[in-house]
């Protein structure tokens, strides 16, 4: 059995590459989701397809010492676009506080809000459980809403309909 893994300097999140083919075929994240969709996806071209035409850039998490695949994940732009004032209204009442004084005039304006997008998030059935997900989380809240790394006012989520990974995600508040 696995410890706890601390992320440190042994982890590294690096973009999808070629030499991570065979270590793909071989990547479970679980037989809960319907008819292994996540793993299918891992294990075919098309993620690096969807990586090479830009429509979601794909990310490997690593343990240093031992090479072990611990997660996948990917990202993509998406949005937020309010189709009516129903909408609108329930939306500032939802962030209600977390929009700054100054920018209220013309965030009240906006009909749509530029977000990013985790596509697909799979942790190693051996790794599950151990915090890498959390950590995962945490790192993109940080590079897109703290860093400024893009526009980003949201960060929305896709997400395969089993409890674990539904539960995983309220505890994030999505």
């Amino acid at each position: 059995m696995v410890g706890k893994i601390h992320f440190s300097a042994d982890i590294s999140i690096e973009r999808l590459s070629e030499m991570d083919k065979e270590d793909l075929l071989n990547f479970s994240c679980g037989e809960d989701d319907k008819e292994n969709q996540l793993n299918s996806f891992f294990h075919s071209d098309k993620l690096f397809r969807c990586d090479k035409h830009h429509l979601c850039s794909v990310y490997v998490v690593r343990r240093i010492s031992t090479s072990s695949l611990l997660a996948v994940f990917t990202l993509a732009n998406d949005s937020i676009g309010l189709l009516s004032q129903e909408d609108k209204k329930d939306l500032q009442e939802e962030v209600c506080g977390h929009v700054a004084e100054d920018y209220n005039e013309i965030w009240n304006q906006q009909t749509s809000f530029p977000a990013i997008n985790i596509c697909h998030l799979g942790v190693s059935n051996q790794f599950q459980s151990l915090g890498i997900g959390t950590i995962i989380i945490q790192m993109i809240l940080k590079i897109f809403t703290k860093y400024d790394a893009s526009g980003c006012q949201f960060v929305t989520v896709d997400s395969l309909n089993n409890s674990q990974t539904n539960n995983f995600y309220q505890k994030w508040f999505f």
